[in-house]
């Protein structure tokens, strides 16, 4: 594979942890996921979760 270059690829992601919504990336060593809320208003509202 060909990666252009002066082109960056972040490996980390970073997604809603209630709707799942893609939310940024992370520049990271490796390929991995962050769970974060987004500004949703469903998502960000202080509610307690369900168990």
């Amino acid at each position: 594979m060909v990666v252009s270059q002066g082109c960056e690829v972040a490996l980390g992601t970073i997604i809603c942890d209630r709707c799942g919504k893609f939310i940024d990336t992370a520049d990271t060593n490796r390929v991995i996921i962050y769970y974060s809320r987004c500004e949703d208003d469903n998502c960000s509202s202080p509610e307690e979760e369900e168990k």
